[in-house]
């Protein structure tokens, strides 16, 4: 009850109206759940009843207890010579000397509690004062509905939202640490949408002088996308660790994307990914692109060498054909793995066939002129009100 803060509000508008339609110089509403009277709101006339404020007891000591007990109004005339009352403490106590108390019932059947008028005086309620008060209560009762409605709604909206940090922060311990060591230097942004994000991004070091990093994009975004995100990861992760060819680490998330759908027909996510094995010993890099948008290696002679080989996205067929793609580098070469929701950001209306074109080279003369990406295209992002897609990018400098 302490929620219903409006409802206090309503309440006393209500007794308002009915002070003037009813004789009675008192009245009341309350609550007669958990087996307590408690009033929550009351309007004394000049000689009305004795109603203190604060009232809570239990519900045996109050006329309430007939009301909500029969279900029904409840019309005492003459509290004196009536035997259910007349010995009630409470009678006394208020100076109540005729009653009038109607059940304020929920939709569910059960009893909220109690709308009543009362007087000093005997005979001054009557009869037809009963549909008078069983109006009123009917709308109290519409308030508090929908009033606990709403709080039921905002309690379910906070919950959610606990339960999506909870998964965010989650999701976000899965990425890996930005990386800068005597061979390799890691940057990345990561930004959702939403609360989730359906992209993925992992790098580690998996043998001396070798590394895999790799960027995933789950089709939509979201709690669902994210979802089949997280699944990915710990089977990334094992299986990073046990091959050691681009191929075989994809076609083995491609299986296990298409085991988890394969008896659902209504559902058929796919997932778009390109993944890096970057040997520094050899300085070489094998990758596989399962229909994601183009990687770039910003050679230190300032060429790029687009990273676009591979196959269709994960999810789709059976069987990946084998496309995996062997680049050489040299050593300060630059490279770029990001999101489509990356290219968003460069989108010109008109002219979005060149969007790849036009990132590459802002990424080209970043590099050039000295100037950091991430933080560029973090700026960039920050100056959005509204993210259509999840973005992600991570940049990497092979030392």
């Amino acid at each position: 009850m302490e929620k219903l803060k409006k409802f206090d509000k309503a309440a006393y508008n209500v007794l308002q109206l009915i002070s003037e339609r009813i004789p009675g110089s008192s009245f009341f509403v309350a609550t007669t759940r958990n087996n307590r009277f408690k009033i929550l709101e009351k309007l004394v006339m000049q000689d009305g009843c004795i109603i203190p404020d604060g009232v809570n007891k239990p519900l045996e000591e109050s006329y309430c207890n007939i009301v909500a007990n029969k279900r029904e109004p409840v019309l005492i005339s003459d509290t004196s010579t009536n035997f259910l009352v007349k010995d009630l403490a409470v009678t006394d106590e208020l100076k109540i000397g005729s009653y009038i108390g109607v059940p304020i019932m929920l939709e569910d059947g059960s009893v909220f509690g109690t709308l009543c008028a009362l007087d000093p005086k005997p005979y001054v309620l009557k009869q037809e004062d009963i549909h008078v008060l069983e109006l009123y209560a009917s709308f109290i009762s519409t308030t508090i509905e929908l009033e606990e409605v709403y709080f039921r709604l905002t309690d379910y909206e906070q919950q959610m939202k606990k339960e999506l940090n909870l998964a965010r922060n989650i999701q976000r311990s899965f990425i890996s640490d930005d990386m800068n060591d005597e061979r390799i230097k890691i940057d990345f942004l990561y930004t959702p949408s939403s609360h989730l994000s359906g992209d993925l991004c992992r790098w580690e070091q998996v043998n001396d002088g070798i590394y895999i990093a790799v960027v995933l994009d789950v089709m939509g975004h979201g709690v669902s996308s994210a979802m089949i995100g997280m699944a990915i990861t710990p089977i990334l992760k094992s299986i990073s660790t046990e091959k050691n060819s681009p191929f075989d680490v994809m076609n083995e998330l491609n299986k296990s994307i298409k085991d988890w759908f394969k008896d659902n027909d209504h559902i058929s996510p796919f997932v778009t990914g390109i993944y890096l094995l970057i040997d520094t010993n050899k300085q070489e890099i094998k990758y596989y692109n399962a229909g994601h948008p183009a990687g770039f290696l910003l050679n230190n002679d300032a060429t790029v060498t687009l990273l676009n080989e591979g196959s269709l996205p994960l999810g789709i067929v059976s069987d990946l054909p084998n496309i995996e793609t062997t680049i050489s580098y040299k050593k300060s070469s630059e490279i770029l793995l990001y999101s489509d929701g990356v290219l968003d950001q460069f989108m010109e209306k008109g002219n979005n066939n060149k969007v790849i074109p036009r990132l590459m080279d802002k990424y080209q003369q970043s590099v050039l002129n000295g100037i950091a990406f991430i933080p560029y295209l973090k700026e960039k992002i920050n100056a959005i009100d509204f993210l259509e897609d999840d973005v992600c990018a991570v940049t990497i400098t092979l030392k």
